[in-house]
């Protein structure tokens, strides 16, 4: 139970300076989620991610997995010397 504490308390500390960065004019919630898809998409994965590691089965695992797989493809996540980490 720690451990999840600890990762949704993380959660909220990268997430919520992203939010609060926006300026103060821009009330619209299209701009706000135009602005912020990306950190929006990535904290819904963390989440999702939470919550399937906490449930037992394996189904909804391996569809994280593909889920997870077809990122990986997009966004590779390379080391400077040309390696995967």
């Amino acid at each position: 139970m720690k451990k999840l504490l600890s990762i949704l308390f993380l959660m909220l500390v990268f997430i919520i300076p992203t939010f609060a960065a926006d300026e103060v004019a821009s009330t619209s919630v299209v701009s706000f989620l135009s602005d912020n898809y990306i950190a929006i998409l990535f904290a819904f994965l963390a989440f999702v991610e939470v919550i399937v590691r906490l449930t037992p089965t394996k189904k909804d695992d391996s569809i994280l997995s593909f889920i997870m797989n077809i990122i990986n493809a997009i966004f590779p996540n390379k080391s400077s010397d040309g390696g995967t980490h």
